[in-house]
């Protein structure tokens, strides 16, 4: 029989010394995390994160600084890895603790799961590939949250980086979990700059030279406006004559821009040039 000391170890130390493990195991975890978190907020700035924030969200952000915006995008994806490792390595020692607690000896058990780990090895191969291009990833700054990107398999904004896996959300509302060692490619419509360019098509028999001066006049207009005014970075350019279809010629202008304005700022040209030809009585075909 066993002894009441005994019964007392068995019965009540031992799962009280596992619940203390596992309370501070918590407890530590939500502290690295607020630390992490309140380091990042100090590096990156208020109204960095609030761009951030907006940028997360689908929005475009007021603050049209590329590199503090950067720096911002950065240090989350910085973040969030941090506090996967951090999560992992905690979790881990809290549970070699709780077995030690239970008194089960760790050395056999850690070299039973090294020779599994061995034999397990090849069949994780694929694991250790995403973990491999998951720290590439952050240490080229390939991409961060907030960005949109092409991944080939699936094009949208970034909403999550961890060691193995990239969130996606597409245009359509769908979230994308695409494992890092399958980005193959990888397009990014944020980093640097943005190009707007609109082919407009005008009938074959319209005055071209006229036409090239009012799609000049009005993109230069839209430097003017209060809005996207600030993210054209340069002068727009009317490239001339782009291609001759039947009926139709096409004359291209390119407008440059902060990355992520280069969609608002092809809608609202394309719709001004598109008023401004019609006022003018110029025969438009399309504006594609």
């Amino acid at each position: 029989m066993l002894a009441a000391s005994d019964v007392v170890h068995v019965l009540i130390d031992r799962p009280l010394k596992v619940a203390i493990v596992i309370a501070v195991a918590f407890a530590a975890n939500w502290l690295v995390h607020r630390a992490i978190n309140r380091f990042v907020r100090r590096i990156q700035g208020e109204p960095a994160r609030e761009a951030l924030t907006q940028l997360v969200e689908g929005q475009t952000p007021a603050d049209t600084q590329p590199l503090r915006l950067r720096r911002a995008q950065r240090a989350e994806t910085v973040a969030a890895l941090l506090r996967s490792m951090a999560s992992m390595m905690i979790w881990v020692l809290a549970f070699l603790t709780v077995l030690n607690q239970l008194g089960i000896e760790l050395a056999p058990l850690i070299a039973g799961v090294s020779i599994v780990g061995v034999a397990l090895s090849f069949g994780a191969q694929n694991l250790v590939r995403d973990f491999l291009a998951g720290i590439f990833i952050l240490l080229e700054d390939q991409f961060g949250v907030g960005d949109m990107i092409d991944a080939d398999m699936a094009t949208g904004r970034v909403e999550a980086v961890s060691l193995r896996s990239t969130q996606l959300r597409d245009l359509h509302g769908t979230l994308w979990h695409i494992p890092n060692g399958e980005l193959k490619r990888v397009g990014n419509f944020s980093q640097g700059w943005s190009q707007a360019v609109l082919d407009v098509e005008v009938a074959e028999d319209a005055d071209l030279e006229a036409s090239t001066r009012i799609i000049e006049k009005t993109a230069r207009e839209l430097m003017d406006d209060p809005d996207l005014g600030p993210r054209i970075t340069d002068e727009p350019q009317v490239w001339g004559v782009e291609r001759i279809s039947d009926g139709a010629v096409a004359i291209r202008v390119v407008v440059r821009t902060s990355p992520r304005a280069r969609w608002r700022v092809e809608r609202e040209l394309r719709a001004r040039v598109k008023r401004a030809l019609q006022k003018r009585n110029v025969p438009l075909r399309a504006v594609c």
